[in-house]
């Protein structure tokens, strides 16, 4: 698929980050699966490496990678927004699945770089960006 059918998919997420629930998302905010820097890297890789075929957002946060991202809890959310920092991805949708926030303004949706931005100025504002 092209980036329009991506621009497209994630205008649809906010409507599933901000309060209704499906299977995908767990707002979690303790850690049913702790995570180690060395454990997150590796699946962040394996996510990576599982999506590189794909254009949709469904199948990113629906990989076992993500998921186990996601179900790491709030103490993935340094390693997140670390990661998006040093590169931009789609994993910001961790980020909204994990604390049952949005800061991206209508205006950055699907728009990786400036949705890593808003993500980043939230941490920054929680002090959760070193």
């Amino acid at each position: 698929r092209q980036r329009g059918a991506i621009v497209e998919e994630v205008g649809k997420l906010p409507e599933v980050r901000n309060g209704q629930r499906t299977m995908l998302t767990t707002n979690k905010t303790e850690a049913t699966s702790p995570v180690s820097e060395d454990s997150y890297r590796a699946l962040v890789s394996e996510w990576e490496f599982g999506i590189r075929t794909t254009s949709s957002l469904t199948e990113m946060i629906a990989h076992p990678a993500f998921r186990r991202i996601v179900d790491s809890g709030r103490a993935a959310i340094p390693f997140l927004l670390r990661q998006i920092k040093a590169d931009p991805s789609f994993l910001v949708l961790a980020l909204g699945e994990i604390t049952g926030e949005n800061p991206v303004p209508r205006s950055a949706r699907g728009k990786v770089k400036e949705m890593a931005k808003a993500w980043l100025a939230w941490g920054e504002k929680n002090g959760l960006l070193q």
